[in-house]
């Protein structure tokens, strides 16, 4: 993940627009799996507007350098850990919609 500062409220703002979850959650499973897409998109959104607010604050390039490898090593974790758990659904619709909502809590 590389955020850099600049444009980064516009697109916080139209990324949490866009991904406003529908009323009611339940339903399909292709229903719910969206949701849940929908919610870990806010989440990201979220997430990258802290994220750009520490790179704007940095001091240096020293110190940009080392939220971006946090960030990545983050994010590589988040996904790895996600992998795992839907793992345990594997072939199952429900998976997908599982690896969403572990990547959301872990977002969040």
């Amino acid at each position: 993940m590389s955020l850099r500062a600049g444009g980064v409220a516009s697109t916080l703002a139209a990324a949490v627009a866009q991904a406003e979850p529908p009323p009611d959650c339940a339903g399909t499973q292709r229903e719910m799996t969206q949701c849940a897409a929908n919610t870990l998109a806010i989440a990201d959104a979220a997430l990258d507007g802290a994220v750009a607010q520490a790179w704007g604050d940095a001091e240096d390039v020293a110190a940009r350098e080392k939220i971006e490898a946090a960030q990545d090593a983050w994010a590589a974790y988040r996904d790895a850990q996600c992998d795992w758990d839907a793992a345990a659904f594997r072939g199952g619709s429900i998976a997908p919609m599982i690896r969403l909502g572990c990547a959301e809590a872990l977002t969040e």
